[in-house]
């Protein structure tokens, strides 16, 4: 305790990141955080009672009740993580965009570099799972919607991700959106020159909420990169107005706490939407609450330490290699023991080694040649903004 009459040591403020404020420390820990959340969403899916409501809406009771409509939903929330990636993928690369070091010479040819470099790694591997370890149907709906396995076109798909994937690894379809938002952030910030960023946002929601409703993936998607193109224009006003806030634990925790209700609002009211409602449009709000954390992982100092903690950091750099490899592995766990918890543990366990020699074979590579590009095509320093780490893939039902 102070002494009395002593003054209080104040504590530091985050690192502003962002336009001439350095790194945003916390983002990393939260892709890593999401990371390790698609891994569990993946490994819970494998099981019927759990994956029955993401495919036909079936009520569910007992424990499996309180995993799916309460906030523990947020530990396997993989939709949700894809809005939350999306929008992190627009702030960073608004972020980055707006860098005086950014060089658009050298942007797209790095930064699809260090996208497609792993894509090709995960397909080869994936390739090779596929082919020697089980990959039968199971008994959950998801297990069953799993492909067998790949013709040569649905390889090239996977491949190019453009025009659609093969869904054999599943998480690919997330980066198909993640490609074409690098081949129209110059569109995108554009636009964002004209208008407020709080009318962008708004704008982004309900053209995301209509995309969905009129099942337009293209406009389901890439509206959630703009709310983050958005947040990142927004970030220097916003970094000035929330620094006198950043010693509000309460405060902070209340915005926080608010963030992850809002970000699985989704499955806490569905219990409570008749069956034969065919949309529950709350869309919109899951991706305020993930807006809301990704904006606290940056601007909260206590929230942003846990985040960059040495675990949390460690999942962070292994992510996007986390997030490619690990569901050809869950599968074939759950393919060759099927009802074994343990065989589920080991795959998660093995997800994790892979994808750590993954990271060290491909994706640090794959960054060492897109720096080396960015340095000779851009100004010398110039380099595209990295490739969000995780991309978590669900099949999303809403």
């Amino acid at each position: 305790m102070a002494r009395h009459g002593a003054p209080r040591r104040s504590r530091p403020l985050p690192r502003p990141g962002g336009v001439g404020g350095g790194r945003l420390s916390g983002l990393d820990g939260l892709r890593g955080l999401a990371a390790l959340v698609v891994v569990v969403h993946h490994v819970l899916l494998t099981q019927p009672t759990l994956a029955a409501p993401y495919y036909d809406r079936q009520p569910v009771s007992g424990a499996s009740w309180w995993i799916v409509h309460t906030p523990l939903h947020l530990l396997w929330a993989g939709t949700e993580a894809v809005y939350l990636f999306f929008v992190l993928s627009g702030f960073v690369l608004g972020l980055a965009a707006a860098s005086p070091r950014f060089s658009w010479r050298a942007y797209l040819p790095a930064r699809l570099l260090r996208l497609y470099l792993p894509v090709f790694g995960a397909v080869a591997l994936g390739a090779l799972v596929v082919t020697t370890l089980p990959r039968g149907s199971g008994a959950s709906a998801w297990l069953s919607a799993r492909s067998p396995g790949w013709s040569g076109l649905s390889v090239l798909r996977d491949l190019t991700l453009v025009s659609g994937t093969s869904r054999v690894i599943s998480p690919l379809w997330s980066l198909q959106w993640e490609v074409v938002f690098s081949l129209l952030l110059a569109a995108f910030l554009s636009w964002g020159a004209s208008v407020r960023p709080w009318l962008q946002i708004v704008v982004a929601l309900v053209a995301s909420t209509a995309g969905f409703q009129i099942r337009s993936d293209a406009l389901s998607y890439l509206p959630l990169f703009a709310v983050g193109t958005a947040l990142a224009q927004w970030w220097p006003t916003l970094r000035e107005r929330l620094a006198p806030w950043s010693r509000s634990d309460l405060g902070w925790g209340l915005v926080v706490g608010a963030g992850l209700l809002l970000t699985c609002s989704y499955w806490l009211v569905l219990p409570f939407v008749p069956a034969e409602a065919s949309f529950v449009p709350t869309r919109p709000v899951t991706v305020v609450g993930v807006t809301v954390l990704v904006l606290a992982a940056g601007a909260w100092a206590p929230l942003a330490a846990v985040l960059s903690s040495r675990p949390l950091r460690f999942a962070g750099t292994i992510s996007f290699s986390l997030y490619l490899v690990h569901e050809p592995i869950v599968i074939a766990a759950a393919s060759a023991r099927p009802g074994s918890v343990g065989a589920l543990v080991l795959a998660v366990a093995a997800s994790l080694v892979v994808a750590t020699a993954f990271f060290l074979v491909v994706e640090r590579p794959s960054h060492a040649l897109a720096r080396l590009l960015g340095r000779r095509l851009g100004r010398g320093t110039a380099e595209a903004a990295p490739a969000t780490a995780a991309r978590p893939s669900t099949d999303d039902p809403r």
